[in-house]
């Protein structure tokens, strides 16, 4: 439960295309720069968030993600800060591996017997899916008892977003609610005295057309 009682904005936003989305593969933990395309996402995402007035910029360490956050802290002035549980899920020797979640995201069926199939071989080979979710849900429970009606803003990785949207609003990791584009500006409102509110979901309008390489 947040300390105060008074509504916080949360800003979530996914980081930028990389070389590796490009060519369609996993990364987990893989530490994988932006790409050219991924930075000039970044700065359009920094240019949006001008005037948000947040209190905190929270971070993964991972490269794509204080990439993103860089131009966003230039435009809020915030230093940000990185958060270790809100790394990727790691997925072992599935890393640098074809991934066939864009291909199948709308497809909910073929997904899940995807996404189990993953989940099989991480379970030998990396990170199991509920200790993944465990860690992230820890970040996140820690983030929103500080929050104190100041704005926040996250960036992260899809999966670790997928994990605090189902955290606040529920539902599967193959909910396709929840599928988020690089560089999306996903905004909740949480309270300690009602339930949360989903404001906006995967907002790429700042982008102009710059969703796909």
């Amino acid at each position: 439960m947040t300390k105060h009682n008074t509504t916080t904005k949360i800003y979530l936003i996914r980081h930028g295309i990389t070389d590796w989305i490009e060519q369609g593969r996993i990364h987990g933990q893989s530490d994988r720069p932006l790409s050219a395309f991924g930075l000039e996402q970044a700065e359009l995402t920094g240019k949006a968030m001008q005037g948000c007035q947040a209190a905190h910029l929270y971070t993964s360490p991972l490269k794509r993600a204080r990439q993103t956050a860089a131009p966003i802290s230039r435009a809020t002035g915030l230093e940000p800060e990185p958060v270790e549980d809100l790394q990727e899920m790691y997925f072992g020797i599935m890393e640098g591996k074809r991934n066939y979640w864009s291909t199948l995201r709308d497809k909910e069926t073929l997904l899940k017997l995807y996404l189990r199939w993953r989940r099989l071989i991480g379970t030998f080979s990396g990170e199991k899916h509920s200790q993944f979710q465990k860690r992230v849900q820890k970040a996140w429970v820690t983030i929103r008892d500080q929050a104190d009606g100041r704005p926040v803003i996250v960036v992260a990785h899809a999966g670790v977003l997928r994990v605090i949207l189902q955290y606040e609003f529920r539902g599967s990791i193959t909910d396709t609610r929840f599928n988020l584009d690089a560089c999306s500006i996903s905004i909740i409102e949480i309270s300690p005295e009602s339930p949360s509110q989903l404001i906006q979901i995967n907002g790429i309008d700042h982008l102009n057309g710059k969703v796909h390489p």
